[in-house]
């Protein structure tokens, strides 16, 4: 008993690496604050703190990071710009007319960067071979397209 005593700054950062490797799984941002707070018990144990001051540094920084710091953190992650992948991320781009876009003839290509889309018009305007449009939305593998503002 008396080696675990004296050794139990090892738990206390044990317990807070297994309490951080849990947060990563579940990105919940309550298993960190208790891992801070098992790691700064840690610190408090290899100085020689009886285990009745870890255990109260543990609980008040585990508190403090739950009720203080975790509300900015989950505030800062909700402002962060959200980025658009796949196909998304081309609407709003602007796009060259491969084969003439008419809606009721059923035909129409576009090139968007490197690639190629089939294409339809958004209100059933036909855009000619070589003009710029701008992609409104994608459905179903095809861009559907307007007219660039320009």
């Amino acid at each position: 008993m008396e080696l675990l005593i004296s050794k139990l700054w090892i738990v206390w950062a044990t317990v807070g690496l297994i309490l951080l490797i849990v947060e990563m799984v579940t990105p919940t941002l309550f298993f960190a604050g208790m891992g801070i707070g098992a790691f700064l018990a840690s610190v408090a144990a290899y100085y020689g703190a009886n285990l009745y001051w870890q255990i109260i540094i543990f609980a008040i920084f585990s508190i403090i990071f739950t009720v203080y710091i975790k509300p900015i953190f989950k505030n800062s992650l909700l402002k962060l710009p959200k980025n658009d992948t796949n196909m998304y991320a081309y609407e709003g781009e602007k796009a060259k007319v491969l084969i003439t876009i008419n809606n009721e003839e059923n035909t129409g290509r576009i090139r968007v960067f490197d690639e190629e889309w089939n294409a339809k018009s958004t209100d059933g305007q036909i855009f000619e071979k070589d003009e710029i449009v701008k992609i409104k939305y994608i459905k179903d593998m095809t861009a559907y397209v307007e007219k660039d503002g320009q």
